[in-house]
């Protein structure tokens, strides 16, 4: 279910117009994430690491497009990073032990889903408006 919101996501981020096509070179920050998360963990994976390993994938594909989106919706997509990277930790690192985690997961997990929503409906409505459709008779008032 979570991996199709963010399959969601990243449709919705490639619609959204950006500032520039390319993603801001910061973004290389989810690929080092998800290079480390899957050395960290896939040693504890078992079977779950093709799994983990892709739900990985599109979360930093998310968040990295979140990114060439910039502010609240790339603060968002960091958020989702952290909210998952601390709920993966608890669930599949033997001995993690983190007292506030429960705390963490969904403070960070309600904050990106507001920043994300925040931020697409301010671009939404910054957007121009369409231009008014050419084969729309004009109303000419009647004599």
């Amino acid at each position: 279910m979570f991996l199709l919101a963010h399959v969601a996501y990243i449709a919705l981020f490639l619609r959204t117009p950006a500032g520039t096509p390319r993603l801001p070179a910061w973004t290389a920050c989810y690929a080092v994430w998800y290079l480390a998360f899957l050395a960290l963990l896939g040693p504890h994976l078992g079977a779950l690491l093709a799994p983990v390993a892709a739900y990985g994938l599109v979360l930093g594909a998310m968040a990295a497009l979140a990114g060439r989106l910039g502010g609240l919706i790339a603060t968002g997509g960091a958020l989702f990073v952290v909210s998952d990277s601390v709920l993966a930790l608890g669930r599949f690192l033997p001995g993690y032990d983190f007292g506030p985690h429960d705390v963490v997961v969904m403070s960070t997990y309600l904050a990106a889903q507001g920043f994300i929503a925040l931020g697409v409906v301010r671009a939404d409505l910054s957007a121009p408006a369409d231009p008014p459709h050419s084969h729309r008779p004009s109303r000419v008032p009647a004599p």
